[in-house]
């Protein structure tokens, strides 16, 4: 499960650089925006899956 976390969490990080990419060459703000929360939520679920796991080793 730590392995998916931090997958989820580099997808997210990686849908974050696309996003600001695509914003950059397009100058389209609202497609990066909308790159922007979508990697932001991937990675905050990575995130939570992440201390999901260590609260329960404990």
């Amino acid at each position: 499960m730590f392995y998916f976390a931090k997958f989820l969490q580099a997808l997210g990080m990686g849908i974050l650089g696309i996003g600001l990419l695509i914003g950059m060459q397009t100058q389209d703000t609202r497609s990066e925006l909308k790159m922007l929360a979508a990697g932001g939520v991937v990675f905050f679920i990575g995130w939570l899956v992440e201390k999901r796991r260590e609260s329960t080793q404990k």
